[in-house]
């Protein structure tokens, strides 16, 4: 299994499934938040970041067919985890595999806000 679906909440695979038929996508941010929630748990140190750029990002995957202002994931150990591609991916070479550009990104998130943000 790819490792970016063993983090996915099984529920997040089934909707995002469903959703992908039904031309809906689920929300990046709340998937890279239930990416993290994981990873903290395993004792990892994940990040949300935030790639974006002065057009519409679009991903490969969907041929075209949908294009986002920016997009987040979850990142741990300089390594992507993002359903939409199903395996690990270099920080440095996700944008390229994601979108086949290149992308700025900023981390939104910090590790340490994510710790805080699942202890209550």
């Amino acid at each position: 299994m790819p490792t970016s679906l063993k983090y996915t909440p099984k529920v997040l695979v089934s909707a995002g499934k469903f959703l992908r038929e039904e031309c809906f996508f689920p929300d990046c941010t709340a998937v890279a938040l239930g990416l993290a929630k994981k990873l903290i748990a395993e004792g990892k140190t994940p990040q949300i970041v935030q790639y974006e750029g002065n057009k519409f990002l679009r991903p490969k995957k969907y041929n075209g067919e949908i294009q986002w202002d920016f997009h987040d994931v979850c990142c741990s150990d300089e390594k992507v985890f993002d359903p939409m591609l199903g395996l690990e991916v270099s920080v440095e070479d996700y944008s390229n595999e994601a979108f086949g550009e290149i992308f700025s990104r900023t981390i939104i998130i910090t590790n340490e806000e994510l710790r805080a943000r699942f202890k209550k």
